[in-house]
């Protein structure tokens, strides 16, 4: 547990180190921030946060940078911090770039990469959930079943899978007569958790399976798709100047793997959700922090994704994040 005086010189210290990249000593801090302790204090206190994991020195002679803990902590109280309110000039650009409700979740796409100067990925409610007209099973062997499964806007998903060679053609029509009687003109989310407990309380190992297959075909299918801005902004951060640095990243998100990973803790959280470096399950992501944050509600729930750099400016993004979840939440 970080004492006040203590909590304060790691906020000033990271704060220095979001605006300049480069590494902070206590000159720096007892000059540019009033912290009302002398500069033998703030070195003490610099030399006890390096110990305890907050802080690390690149260089012997050089000043301090945060770790990914040091950066945890001060996001931490961020998060805690009620005063933190959306900020009335953000919300206002916000709400100018957002004025045409079809391009809606565009324009208010392209403000936050502007705001954040982060790369910015929004994932439209309509890709987090479905309508469902229609959903046919066709047997293409003794083991082996084709699931075709239509959706009110007119996507068509198909998706091959195993099942017991026990099984007969009637017991597959009876699977589909009943998936059909408890799916169609139904709205099915892709989160685990809310699965209609109608399906989950059917005892039939094929029907169980054909559900299970039905919600995988769907969340890979169609429920991850968004298109990033703002990649510019990554490429002119001084920790990507080798545009190498960045291969891995981009690597992530061709694959959506990214949106994987952070999808179901951000769509069950109230508040933003944040991965800072090596939090991130993936090694390619350990240079950077991840933000994302639901907007909308129930089965019009879309998601809202930051990448930035470690030392990405957090106020202003969660600022950003808020306001743009704000401008969204009645979609």
């Amino acid at each position: 547990m970080l004492s006040d005086r203590r909590r304060l010189v790691l906020r000033a210290l990271i704060e220095e180190y979001i605006a300049r990249a480069l590494p902070v000593g206590s000159r720096t801090l007892v000059e540019r921030y009033n912290l009302g302790i002398s500069s033998a204090t703030v070195r003490s206190e610099l030399s006890l946060l390096e110990d305890m994991g907050y802080l690390t020195q690149p260089h012997t002679s050089a000043g301090r940078i945060p770790t990914d803990y040091g950066y945890r902590a001060f996001v931490d109280d961020l998060l805690k911090d009620s005063n933190i309110k959306v900020d009335e000039s953000t919300l206002s650009q916000l709400k100018d770039c957002a004025t045409d409700l079809d391009d809606l979740l565009d324009k208010t796409s392209q403000a936050l990469a502007r705001l954040t100067d982060c790369m910015t990925m929004l994932v439209p409610p309509r890709f987090l959930s479905v309508d469902i007209r229609l959903i046919n099973l066709v047997p293409l062997s003794q083991s082996r079943l084709l699931v075709v499964i239509v959706t009110d806007d007119g996507q068509v998903f198909d998706r091959q899978m195993d099942i017991p060679a026990s099984c007969t053609p009637e017991s597959i029509q009876r699977t589909q007569e009943l998936i059909n009687k408890l799916l169609v003109g139904r709205n099915l989310s892709f989160e685990r958790e809310i699965l209609p407990s109608e399906l989950k309380d059917v005892q039939d190992d094929l029907f169980q399976l054909v559900v299970s297959e039905i919600m995988i075909c769907l969340k890979e299918k169609n429920a991850i798709k968004a298109h990033p801005l703002g990649m510019s902004h990554l490429l002119g951060k001084p920790e990507f100047s080798d545009p190498a640095c960045l291969m891995p990243i981009l690597e992530e998100l061709e694959g959506d793997t990214l949106l994987l990973r952070v999808f179901d803790d951000a769509v069950h959280s109230d508040k933003p959700v944040v991965r800072i470096g090596h939090e991130n399950d993936s090694e390619a992501l350990s240079s950077v922090s991840v933000i994302a944050n639901r907007f909308g509600q129930d089965s019009h729930r879309g998601l809202i994704v930051i990448v930035g750099p470690t030392r990405m400016n957090y106020s202003a993004v969660i600022t950003a994040v808020r306001a743009a979840q704000d401008i969204l939440k009645d979609l």
